[in-house]
């Protein structure tokens, strides 16, 4: 913000606030399956993300599922280390069979 005038002075506004939007995805850590929304820089391809991004990743609606697919909880947020992660889909980018999709979907 400026001013102008006699006694005029510059203030600039400073905010730690990053923009981000989210995407659906399905991330797979060494232990589980996490069915939730990743939180990325707009500008950024995902994989630019996961490279340059925080240690940690925001996935926010989230639910985890044990390696034999049984829900383990849901959560509004979770912080997840990428050196944990083994593996990244964007769910609109996904090609599965029908009978996985339905129950993904029914968990979700």
């Amino acid at each position: 913000m400026q001013t102008s005038g006699r006694n005029s002075q510059t203030v600039t506004a400073y905010s730690d606030k990053i923009e981000k939007v989210a995407k659906r995805v399905v991330l797979q850590t060494l232990n589980d399956v996490i069915l939730g929304d990743f939180h990325y820089r707009p500008r950024l391809r995902l994989i630019d993300e996961l490279i340059s991004g925080d240690q940690y990743l925001a996935i926010t609606n989230a639910t985890v599922y044990d390696k034999a697919g049984r829900a383990r909880f849901k959560s509004k947020f979770l912080s997840v280390n990428r050196d944990h992660i083994v593996l990244i889909i964007p769910w609109d980018e996904m090609v599965i069979k029908r009978d996985t999709l339905s129950l993904l979907k029914k968990r979700a």
